[in-house]
């Protein structure tokens, strides 16, 4: 039998090219066509940088019309823009979904110590190309200000304060923790990342894990209620 292939129409139904079909075509969900754009958005960003990508090439990469594409996301920073938000759920998990751990388990709850290396290096490479662009192009620049580090360090003192109000830490200035713990952790994420070959595996990445835990530690021992 030969291979069935399949070709994306103006409808985004997916019908086969050759043959004959089988009942009804399938019709994607705006849900999937979403995640179909930003993958196809995140390759195209990265083999050919923000300036270099238009939203004809994104179509075409995510094999819909260009219609569909500004229904869903009406200009090439707004693809952006939710790229970064997407993003953003791998380097803090909030809101928690996790309800009832102790405050060191849901710090490393909140950080994802628990990030598979395959996840952690996509993390990775979206940070760079963050970085890169940022720098080079202000509108992605203004669009992580806005959307990036500084909304999840706010969404980050939220959550602090709200342990503070339950009376488990202590805090003179909530956004003032945020970054606090924010540098130290990611600080040491990065201290024990190979530039070349990206996070750390095995040993390594063990000892990293008791590093984190350590600096989580030392962060609560600072912000503990006295007495």
């Amino acid at each position: 039998m030969s291979k069935v292939e399949y070709v994306a129409r103006d409808t985004d139904e997916l019908k086969p090219a050759t043959g004959r079909p089988r009942g009804r075509p399938r019709t994607a969900s705006d849900a999937d066509r979403r995640a179909g754009i930003l993958k196809a958005a995140l390759r195209l960003f990265q083999a050919e940088g923000y300036a270099g990508t238009t939203t004809e090439m994104v179509a075409a990469e995510a094999r819909i019309s260009k219609q569909t594409l500004y229904r869903l996301f009406p200009s090439k920073a707004e693809l952006f823009r939710a790229l970064v938000i997407d993003h953003r759920a791998t380097m803090l998990e909030l809101p928690l979904q996790r309800a009832g751990l102790p405050l060191d388990e849901a710090i490393a709850a909140v950080f994802r110590f628990d990030l598979s290396p395959e996840a952690e290096q996509e993390r990775r490479a979206f940070v760079h190309l963050a970085m890169r662009e940022g720098h080079d192009v202000p509108e992605i620049h203004a669009i992580l200000r806005e959307a990036g580090p500084d909304a999840s360090r706010r969404m980050l003192a939220e959550w602090l304060a709200a342990q503070a109000e339950t009376g488990a830490i202590v805090l003179e200035d909530a956004d003032s923790a945020a970054r606090m713990l924010m540098d130290m952790l990611f600080g040491a994420m990065l201290h024990f990342s190979d530039p070349r070959h990206g996070p750390p595996t095995g040993p390594a990445r063990a000892a990293r894990l008791v590093h984190l835990k350590r600096c989580v530690r030392t962060f609560l021992d600072g912000v503990r209620p006295r007495g």
